[in-house]
């Protein structure tokens, strides 16, 4: 087993727009779990999606957005990254009123 790294990712999101975050790291391995917390208040207007390159592999590769509310959702994945490939973060925010800071977290294990 190789080892194990941790990607972290936080976006503040103003109302009614969205952002992409990217980790420039170059990485090769396997994703093996993803862990997305949406504070109390997002009321499922908040929608998160993850990637690796031009793939979306979270919550699947479908282009399909997670959006919850005061939760903390763990995914395992079995995921294969090359080192072309960078992470990235994608939020949506379709509260028309209210900012939205939501965070993520994807482990790694790299290939030795």
């Amino acid at each position: 087993m190789g080892r194990i790294i941790q990607v972290p990712f936080r976006a503040i999101v103003a109302a009614a727009t969205g952002v992409r975050v990217q980790d420039d790291r170059q990485i090769k391995g396997t994703i093996t779990m993803v862990k997305i917390h949406w504070p109390p208040g997002c009321n499922s207007l908040v929608l998160v999606a993850l990637g690796k390159g031009r793939t979306q592999f979270c919550p699947d590769g479908s282009g399909t957005f997670l959006a919850l509310d005061a939760v903390t959702e763990t995914i395992e994945f079995n995921e294969p990254i090359t080192p072309s490939e960078q992470l990235w973060f994608e939020v949506r925010n379709t509260d028309a009123i209210n900012p939205h800071t939501i965070s993520a977290l994807v482990k790694v294990v790299e290939e030795e």
